[in-house]
């Protein structure tokens, strides 16, 4: 049986975002997050996250000692930087106790590449949008560059796009050799789901074949 962290929370909307974050830093451990005020299970490592008002406040503990904790004054009617407070504050606190900095920092859930492209839209400069994913999602510097050349591209191709007879196609593949560590796609191992592959890709090639059929007077733009 894998150890488990138990992490509580005394206000709901955001345990998804920690469950990842904290997963991220301890891929080999399950992760628990509930919303109670104290603690229902002994178990060796165990963070405690207490929004108050005007404040967030953070504990780690192992053992039941603390070993990090911060606190950081938000803003609760923006729920975004709430969030992005929060995320940085237990980033820090694991980077600290493991060692660890991940490369794409505090980043789950979402694609990097969709801030960056919405914030090329609103007339960033290339600067501008790696500094900001470095300061408030806290990428590596290589990482920052990597998703505002990806965007770059993509809005290139984006250019060129029939959106009025045309359509793109998305194809998924929900089976990994590994997960990155902000994604939120629904993926699989492939050394456990190995005999189920054939039977998915048999499956997705009907569905392909009905999505031609359907769309056969349309210019496919995107797959």
């Amino acid at each position: 049986m894998r150890e488990l962290i138990e992490i509580i929370v005394n206000r709901p909307g955001f345990a998804y975002d920690i469950h990842s974050l904290v997963k991220a830093f301890f891929p080999g451990k399950d992760v628990s997050v509930r919303v109670q005020e104290a603690f229902t299970k002994q178990t060796r490592l165990q963070m405690k996250v207490d929004f108050t008002d005007g404040l967030v406040h953070t504990v780690w503990l192992e053992e039941g000692q603390i070993k990090g904790e911060g606190t950081k004054e938000i803003d609760y009617t923006d729920r975004k930087e709430t969030k992005n407070h929060l995320k940085r504050q237990i980033y820090g606190i694991l980077s600290q106790y493991t060692g660890q900095s991940l490369p794409w920092g505090s980043l789950t859930g979402i694609r990097p590449t969709k801030i960056v492209m919405q914030m090329l839209e609103a007339g960033k400069s290339d600067t501008q949008i790696e500094e900001h994913m470095r300061t408030v999602y806290l990428t590596s510097r290589e990482k920052a560059a990597l998703s505002v050349r990806i965007a770059n591209r993509e809005r290139h191709i984006l250019r060129d796009i029939d959106y009025q007879d045309g359509y793109s196609l998305y194809v998924g593949i929900p089976f990994c050799p590994s997960t990155c560590l902000y994604c939120s796609f629904t993926s699989y191992p492939l050394s456990k789901w190995e005999k189920q592959i054939d039977m998915y890709l048999d499956t997705l090639c009907k569905e392909l074949d009905y999505v031609a059929e359907t769309f056969r007077h349309k210019k496919l733009n995107t797959v």
